[in-house]
């Protein structure tokens, strides 16, 4: 069987123009993306008593595809299976179960034709292949080729079908669920609605086409921006002389239905986005992080919410950078720029700076609702300065999203000289909207041309040594290793494992770098401890460094003021006159608990006990209620470890991880049992906390040891 045609609709729409196609093939690149999130995420969905229940999934439909599509990937796992084994029953019952979540999924359809002939039922599967061409199957090689179809291939209709699949290749017209751009029309809203927009089955979220409208030559003066002060009116006059675009054929996109509204009265020019009533009557209107990728047209948007109850409480961007960077990466990549407030995950008062990652992908702003609106209003600006000529080349190459990102970094208040760039004060993980300098940010905005632009450049992570690997062993918790989040210009990780130092090698990934402009990149600090980050680079031009870092505590204090527990580092081009926006490495150290080292940098023990009511995203690490301590043999390598519980008997474990349960006269292991971790929700003095529980301990029940210390070599270590 071929994978690709028969276990996921990997192919876009056949029928839409070219230009729209290259607007979705952000999405066939994200193939290799990788964000962490589901090996703890599924855990705590399957072992917690309020997450469950199953959920009941909402009729289909188009806009109920954001609950639908997990339910298509649990399926499209288990037909692999099958697929594999050969097992033809398995693939009937799965295929079919995917025709009723998804009844109008021309790739399931397929599938379910190929299942319904192999075992033995060429009416009923011949009447499914019919359904599957209809619906955008259209493959007419692959139906006449496929072995799984061979019983088919003497019945009287086959040959009909692969007519219609042909026929129905050359007039995608005629196919259901073909969607055209929908023109933007100045003064009136943008709809999102079936007709412009399709579900991505691969990677998920949605595509919405929207086409601009020709830019008029002349424009009434009630059109212009009308922001007040020196950057008004030098916006009006440069709109009044040609040489502003404004915002003709800019969208904007509020998801909370109105509660931190852009005011579009300051730029009337532009286009408010309308989700239509089965979008709404969907939630996605109302989505925090939004789910769509708006090809044709630039967006700006935002959404003043958060999650606010119970143990994952969150603020919308750190929920988008854990769960949905995929999107975030597309949206940068196709001139969308979303602007989130961090609520409370980046206060003194609660928990410090909480974010587990940086990214360029949005704008976080500070406090609560409405903190928002002056970065919003800066960007509108900034959109409205550019030169029209300008502009429509950021548009057209994708740029504009990593534009604005350099413009808004490069006009704050406090950077001042060149220089300034390459340090923290350029790149706050909070922007506060009123330290943008709007006025240098538009005349910045206005000198761009279309043969001078800034650069980008993406980050690769080429060599990682050191990172933990071995689950129960080297680190305690669900997550399976390392890796936070690799992405084409963000890669983040968690310093789990106890070796004290990780050595990376990264590199500078341009991005159409122009032929004729050489590129240097710079590599600094933004956050943490230099003493205990070293970057090397390996190359004249600095592209390749050799980065390392130590282990560097719980949480440190920053430059700007907030205790963090992660270590930003930034990539920033440099072509001479224009700097990239910076693309991101971050190391993040976790705060529920306390390791102590030796001078030579061996781990002597971890208390996860006494750090347990700190604060640390349980989608990245889970509280503990044990201490352990490392023991070493003669030739310096850890020989097992001793685990302390408050109550409790010591218990021995092997290097290994597994419990010692009996041991011989000489301090052998005779008989060891590996021990199980699961996560459950536990009562705390905050309420119910999700954490890492072992069983048979849960409940203060006491194991066998020997001995409250560690056996083996002893080391005075010193607390970091």
């Amino acid at each position: 069987m071929n994978d690709k045609s028969k276990v996921e609709s990997l192919e876009d729409p056949e029928g839409l123009e070219s230009p729209t196609l290259k607007t979705l093939e952000t999405f066939r690149t994200l193939k290799t993306f990788k964000t962490f999130r589901t090996a703890i995420a599924l855990c705590i969905l399957i072992a917690l008593p309020l997450c469950a229940q199953e959920q009941k999934l909402p009729p289909y439909g188009l806009f109920a595809m954001p609950t639908l599509h997990p339910v298509h990937k649990q399926l499209v796992a288990q037909f692999k299976e099958a697929l594999a084994a050969k097992d033809y029953k398995a693939m009937l019952a799965i295929s079919s179960r995917a025709v009723e979540v998804l009844p109008e999924d021309a790739t399931w359809r397929y599938n379910l034709a190929c299942s319904l002939a192999r075992e033995g039922k060429p009416r009923e599967a011949l009447k499914e292949l019919e359904k599957a061409v209809r619906l955008g199957f259209t493959d007419a090689e692959q139906i006449a080729a496929d072995a799984d179809l061979a019983t088919l291939r003497r019945q009287a209709d086959f040959a009909r079908i692969l007519s219609l699949a042909r026929e129905l290749k050359s007039t995608p017209e005629k196919r259901p669920n073909t969607i055209a751009p929908t023109s933007i029309t100045i003064g009136k809203s943008a709809q999102v609605s079936r007709s412009n927009t399709m579900w991505n089955m691969e990677n998920g979220g949605f595509v919405t086409l929207f086409s601009r409208p020709p830019r008029p030559e002349t424009i009434d003066t009630n059109r212009f921006v009308s922001v007040p002060g020196k950057t008004g009116e030098r916006l009006r006059r440069w709109q009044f002389e040609g040489t502003a675009a404004g915002n003709w054929g800019d969208l904007y996109d509020n998801l909370d239905r109105g509660h931190s509204r852009l005011d579009l009265r300051r730029f009337p020019e532009m286009t408010p986005i309308r989700y239509n009533a089965e979008a709404v009557s969907n939630g996605l209107d109302n989505t925090g992080a939004t789910l769509f990728n708006f090809a044709g047209a630039p967006v700006i948007g935002n959404s003043s919410t958060a999650m606010t109850t119970g143990p994952t409480w969150r603020s919308i961007p750190r929920y988008a950078q854990e769960f949905t960077a995929q999107y975030l990466v597309a949206q940068y990549l196709n001139n969308q720029a979303y602007v989130y407030p961090q609520h409370h995950d980046y206060l003194p008062t609660i928990a410090g700076d909480v974010f587990p990652s940086r990214t360029p992908y949005l704008y976080i702003a500070p406090g609560s609702s409405w903190s928002d609106q002056p970065i919003l209003a800066a960007l509108a600006s900034a959109l409205a300065a550019m030169r029209p000529e300008t502009k429509d080349e950021i548009i057209r190459r994708h740029l504009l999203s990593p534009i604005l990102q350099y413009l808004v970094h490069s006009s704050l208040k406090g950077v001042t000289r060149r220089a300034d760039y390459l340090t923290p004060a350029a790149h706050p993980p909070i922007i506060d909207g009123t330290t943008i300098d709007t006025l240098r940010l538009v005349e910045a905005a206005h000198a761009l041309t279309t043969n001078s632009l800034p650069p980008l450049t993406g980050i690769r992570l080429t060599r990682e040594e050191g990172a933990g690997t071995t689950q129960f062993t080297d680190f305690f918790d669900v997550a399976p290793g390392e890796r936070l989040l690799d992405s084409p210009f963000s890669i983040a990780r968690v310093f789990r494992g106890m070796i004290f130092t990780r050595k990376y090698t990264l590199e500078a990934t341009p991005v159409n770098p122009t032929p004729d402009k050489k590129l240097k990149y710079h590599w600094f600090v933004i956050q943490g401890d230099e003493i205990r980050i070293r970057i090397l680079p390996r190359t004249d031009d600095g592209r390749v460094a050799d980065i390392e870092i130590d282990y560097q505590g719980p949480t440190f204090g920053t430059s700007f003021g907030v205790q963090s527990s992660r270590a930003d580092i930034a990539l920033v081009a440099d072509d001479g006159l224009f700097f990239s926006p910076p693309a991101f490495f971050t190391c993040f150290f976790l705060n529920n608990e306390v390791r102590r080292y030796s001078e030579n940098r061996r781990i002597i023990s971890v208390d996860y006990a006494s750090a347990a009511e700190n604060y640390v995203d349980p989608q990245i690490s889970l509280r503990k209620d044990w201490r352990d301590l490392y023991s070493y043999d003669a030739d310096g390598k850890v020989s097992g470890w001793t685990r302390l519980r408050e109550g409790q008997d010591p218990v021995a474990y092997t290097a290994s991880g597994e419990r010692i349960v009996k041991l011989s006269p000489d301090g052998k292991p005779l008989e060891t049992v590996k021990p199980k971790y699961v996560p459950k929700v536990i009562e705390t003095n905050d309420g119910p906390a999700p954490a890492l529980v072992e069983e048979g301990f849960e409940n203060g029940e006491e194991g066998t040891g020997n001995g409250e210390e560690g056996t083996g070599n002893k080391e005075q270590g010193t607390g970091l």
